[in-house]
């Protein structure tokens, strides 16, 4: 499990960084600055119901909070999980739970965890959204993520501990938005000063989305706070033939980490050996071999070298 111990290393140095921090709040305060003043759209679900969270912070007597927002994961033939799966939908929450649970054994030790259920784009959907997956990604699945992170910011953290967003598939998307559209509004604008790292993971990130938010800026190397990192993974050959423009996570102009050495430049990684379980929107799965990588900056792709 190399590869997600790299990722959990790189959360819980930054998480430290983040408790060690002391900043004046009023200099803190004098640099931030809205990019939006269009009031965001969020939804009636009752995030004070505990039942709508998978993770609600544990004790919550640790430095550092961690919003984790889960993948595309349900898989459902009913009509009414169409185009959006219930809150209620045993599919996802069974599905969801395993793969918070599978983050949270490493990070809650660290960092209170926060993950919501929200209504999310159903797998069976997928084929039909094509390349309109942002549209649909923006309705009902945000304003969801949105309602649970407006609860968690006014009720839970306060604007008195650091935190960090963390997101995969459809879950970073909605990382992605709540670190620019959110986090720029100027409803919330007031806690960027403890925003400290957003991980975007299989979701292209460019700078006219972080455009929306003009606190934060993309990571350039390991110890950068008040950023987004992001990388969307594929192979060589789907480089070369060009079918990744083909993929509804990728846009043109992506901007691109390579979190083996955390950095933007081109010079290849080193190959790491890594040997994962994982719960897919079609079961379990298991994989075992070693990952080097490269970004490519004019596709805005991370390639993996060591794998077909």
């Amino acid at each position: 499990m190399r590869t997600k111990k790299t990722l959990i290393l790189a959360l819980l140095l930054i998480a430290a960084l983040a408790a060690g921090c002391t900043q004046n709040e009023s200099d803190a305060a004098d640099g931030i600055i809205a990019g939006s003043a269009e009031p965001l759209v969020i939804s009636d679900t009752d995030y004070s119901d505990m039942k709508n969270w998978m993770s609600f912070g544990g004790d919550g007597g640790k430095d550092v909070d961690i919003f984790a927002v889960y993948p595309t994961l349900a898989n459902s033939d009913d009509e009414a999980d169409k185009p959006y799966v219930r809150l209620d939908s045993e599919i996802m929450r069974g599905a969801a739970t395993a793969w918070i649970d599978d983050m949270d054994g490493i990070i809650s030790a660290h960092t209170n965890v926060y993950a919501p259920l929200y209504r999310q784009i159903n797998v069976a959907t997928l084929p039909t959204i094509g390349n309109n997956f942002d549209e649909f990604a923006n309705g009902t699945p945000r304003e969801d993520i949105f309602a649970a992170f407006d609860y968690y910011l006014k009720n839970v953290n306060k604007g008195e501990r650091p935190f960090i967003l963390i997101g995969h598939s459809q879950g970073s998307h909605m990382a992605g938005e709540l670190a620019t559209t959110f986090l720029g509004n100027e409803a919330y604008v007031k806690y960027n000063k403890n925003h400290i790292i957003t991980y975007v993971i299989g979701v292209s990130v460019t700078e006219a989305m972080i455009a929306r938010n003009p606190n934060i800026k993309f990571s350039q190397g390991p110890d950068d706070t008040g950023v987004i990192v992001s990388w969307n993974t594929t192979s060589p050959s789907e480089e070369e033939s060009g079918a990744y423009k083909g993929f509804g996570t990728w846009k043109e102009g992506a901007l691109v980490t390579n979190p083996l050495t955390w950095l933007t430049d081109e010079t290849p990684a080193e190959a790491v050996p890594f040997a994962k379980e994982y719960i897919s929107p079609f079961g379990p799965k298991s994989v075992v071999g070693y990952a080097g990588a490269v970004v490519d900056n004019d596709c805005g792709l991370l390639l993996v070298t060591t794998l077909d």
